[in-house]
């Protein structure tokens, strides 16, 4: 028990001298918020067991709202309704509380036992352990309320009525998919009963993924991220902020089909390989990008001829595509020190691009 003690008492010693920092981190991720601005927000913060992944959906009557922070490995903390009170409490120090090994909610226990806003305060967290703690101060704007499931916590403050955060909990429950096929079917159908009760202007969707930033190589094309987070979204101002922001989430998942494709012919599963190469071309018929997939599934197959009827789809569809090839061959490596796509598949095989534009 004293162990926990002066581990808590050394943290938020350690914490406070972060305190401006902290409040600089926070006013750079919500650029459109001043300190005593009433944050009123919806949100759900929750954990995915079988990815490790954790992450916010989030949306707002404010210009881009960011009123959050977190950390793959670590957790998520959303910070809602006030900036007010003379110790300053951030999401930024919930994470750093969370990665010296405490639970959600003992972070956000502490925060609160040191801040003199905390009546005005709303929080929600969940750390990578899939704990979740929230905390909503009685001066927070009516409606406001929060609610706590397996691996999940739903928060928000000024809303039109309870159904909103009870919507965003019943509809994360019951969802199939992914963490942010979750997360984004929650905050649809809190839009749909309810929401902001001021009105609608901006959402964000975030997935931390640990070992994205320490290990790119492990995701191929537009999967791979130099940062510790594996899906940043957002609206920053909309009519209808969420759906548009579900949008950007459907159309980013049929762009990663391009990566999954390739991945797939690596691994010589070209049964999975191919059909993911058509269903992108199905979704996406007039896109150059979708038939240079499957040319390029293809020729990793070994196919040859079909990867270059493939191929002259794409060129069809794109006036400059020789143009293009001879510059992407002339990437010789990436960031990474790993060769280019077309570089690394077509630099020893010059008959292939002369056989593709018949030259």
């Amino acid at each position: 028990m004293f162990g926990k003690v002066k581990r808590t008492l050394l943290a938020l010693a350690g914490l406070s001298l972060f305190a401006a920092a902290s409040f600089a981190a926070v006013q750079n991720s919500s650029p459109a918020s001043e300190p005593d601005e009433l944050i009123t927000t919806y949100s759900i913060v929750a954990y995915d067991p079988e990815t490790g992944d954790v992450g916010i959906a989030i949306a707002s009557r404010v210009f881009n709202v960011m009123s959050f922070y977190g950390k793959a490995g670590v957790g998520v903390i959303a910070m809602q309704h006030s900036f007010a009170g003379q110790n300053l409490v951030t999401a930024v120090e919930g994470v750093q509380l969370m990665e010296l090994g405490f639970s959600a909610a003992d972070s956000l226990e502490m925060l609160m036992s040191k801040d003199a806003g905390r009546k005005f305060r709303q929080m929600g967290a969940v750390d990578a352990k899939g704990g979740v703690a929230a905390h909503t101060g009685p001066e927070c704007t009516f409606y406001s309320g929060d609610r706590q499931g397996k691996h999940y916590s739903t928060q928000g403050n000024m809303l039109t009525g309870k159904e909103t955060t009870d919507a965003m909990g019943d509809t994360f429950e019951t969802t199939k998919g992914e963490l942010a096929d979750r997360l984004m079917a929650a905050l649809l159908k809190a839009d749909t009963v309810g929401g902001d009760a001021r009105g609608k202007q901006s959402a964000a969707l975030r997935i931390y993924r640990k070992g994205v930033a320490e290990d790119p190589s492990t995701t191929v094309g537009a999967d791979v991220y130099p940062i510790s987070y594996y899906i940043d979204l957002r609206v920053m101002d909309h009519e209808e902020p969420v759906r548009e922001l579900n949008r950007l989430w459907q159309k980013r998942k049929d762009y990663r089909l391009y990566g999954k494709a390739i991945r797939l012919a690596a691994d010589a599963r070209s049964d999975e390989a191919i059909a993911a190469g058509k269903e992108f071309v199905d979704r996406y018929p007039n896109e150059s990008r979708a038939y240079e997939a499957l040319g390029l599934v293809y020729y990793q197959l070994g196919d040859k001829d079909e990867a270059i009827r493939w191929f002259r789809e794409a060129a069809s569809r794109n006036q400059r595509y020789e143009q293009l090839w001879q510059m992407r061959m002339k990437v010789i490596r990436d960031r990474t020190g790993t060769l280019g796509r077309f570089s690394h598949y077509f630099k020893d095989d010059p008959d292939f691009a002369r056989r593709l534009f018949g030259k």
